[in-house]
């Protein structure tokens, strides 16, 4: 909780300008349902969260972090929560004994919140999307657990309006359904079409905004951009980070621990489902990836977050009925993961603040050469983006303030 950077700030801005500025809760939360916004994403109801709560709290970036980190802890305990109710479901086949059951929902659990992408989520509320999405999923797996299949329709209805990385779920429900016993298949026939049907009409409102696909759209899908972002995406899997190169270690030891991943699995049916998964992530995450090597102020610092929802579900299979060194290797992974970011976002932080620092101390502008992320904040009298003649810098190895 050091300091908002990268998209933090330039969400805080929208604060301070019209038409949001002057507007009431419920005047702002409309512009985002309805569009009336200069955005280059469509997704309505985390956004709402955003303006709703930083209005109430004068956009604090702290508050706003533990808003984030409250969807994290709640998906968590609700995850946690059926995969201890699904052992006892099935006798206990797959979790084993009561205590096993226990001990497996404590390792997700315990796995999940000291993660790379539980991290960069609670400790940068840009990522509202992400943690609402995966919150409402999390609902919606209680639900259906529960067999309440209104409530896990709504539940999905509501992470479709969050991101559009809803449809990750898609595969784990899916299973979830196929193998479920004395359902009721008509009122899930009745749900599946309802959720398709609000499904449709987010992604025509989507259309209007951001096709998929065009240069608008925040994600590519460039042909010629696909085998290397894929290939840090996967290998990053494990660890929810891309500080490496193509050519270091930390590759072919993620690639081993996702094969192991998968490998470690008990059943036929949740592999494929892993894979999917992780295919599925692949194409929708397509083009955001990449090497981060050893540059600490730059967007991958973030890329955890991407990680988030495919890994958390992935991670459910794993506990569910993974073996123990399976455990053991991804909770290892995740963990290194986790204290690398830890380290970096750090140090991402406290470039900003000594920025923020600089401005304050005086009455001028102060522009800042670092073309990777231009910003434009009137409040702080900060100008930053490409300005080579500009006397203060930022080194994105180190993240030092270098003054010329």
């Amino acid at each position: 909780m050091i300091a908002d950077v990268w998209d933090e700030i330039n969400a805080l801005v929208i604060l301070s300008v019209e038409p949001v500025a002057s507007a009431s809760l419920f005047e702002s939360a409309k512009m985002f349902w309805l569009q009336e916004l200069p955005l280059d994403t469509y997704r309505p109801l985390a956004s709402t969260f955003f303006i709703v709560f930083a209005k109430l709290t004068n956009g604090s970036f702290i508050f706003l972090r533990y808003l984030n980190a409250a969807f994290i802890l709640g998906a968590a305990a609700l995850f946690s929560s059926v995969l201890n109710q699904q052992g006892e479901d099935d006798g206990g086949r797959n979790g084993g004994s009561k205590d096993n059951r226990k001990a497996r929902a404590l390792a997700f659990y315990t796995i999940f919140l000291f993660s790379s992408s539980a991290l960069i989520t609670a400790g940068w509320f840009a990522n509202i999307f992400d943690a609402s999405c995966l919150f409402f999923i999390a609902l919606a797996a209680k639900s259906y657990n529960s067999k309440n299949y209104v409530a896990y329709g709504i539940s999905m209805v509501l992470a479709i309006y969050c991101k559009e990385a809803y449809v990750l779920a898609i595969p784990f429900f899916f299973l979830s359904i196929s193998q479920a016993k004395n359902t009721n298949i008509k009122e899930i026939a009745m749900v599946s079409l309802a959720i398709i049907a609000f499904s449709a009409i987010y992604w025509i409102a989507r259309q209007s905004v951001s096709p998929l696909g065009s240069d608008a759209d925040i994600y590519g899908f460039s042909a010629s951009n696909f085998l290397s972002p894929n290939l840090s995406f996967l290998s990053g899997f494990r660890f929810q980070f891309g500080k490496f190169t193509a050519s270091s270690p930390p590759l072919w030891i993620g690639m081993i621990g996702l094969i192991a991943s998968i490998a470690g699995l008990k059943s036929k049916a949740r592999k494929i489902t892993m894979v999917v998964i992780y295919l599925m992530s692949a194409i929708i995450y397509w083009g955001m990836f990449g090497f981060q090597g050893e540059n600490i102020v730059t967007s991958q610092n973030f890329v955890a977050r991407l990680y988030l929802i495919p890994f958390v579900l992935c991670l459910f299979l794993i506990c569910k009925e993974g073996n123990k060194p399976t455990i053991f290797i991804v909770a290892l992974l995740s963990t290194w993961g986790m204290a690398a970011t830890y380290k970096d976002h750090e140090t991402f932080q406290n470039s900003y603040l000594e920025i923020y620092n600089l401005a304050s101390e005086t009455e001028e502008q102060v522009i800042v050469h670092y073309p990777e992320k231009p910003l434009i904040d009137s409040n702080r009298k900060l100008l930053i983006g490409e300005y080579p003649n500009a006397p203060i810098r930022i080194n994105p190895r180190t993240g030092e303030i270098e003054h010329l």
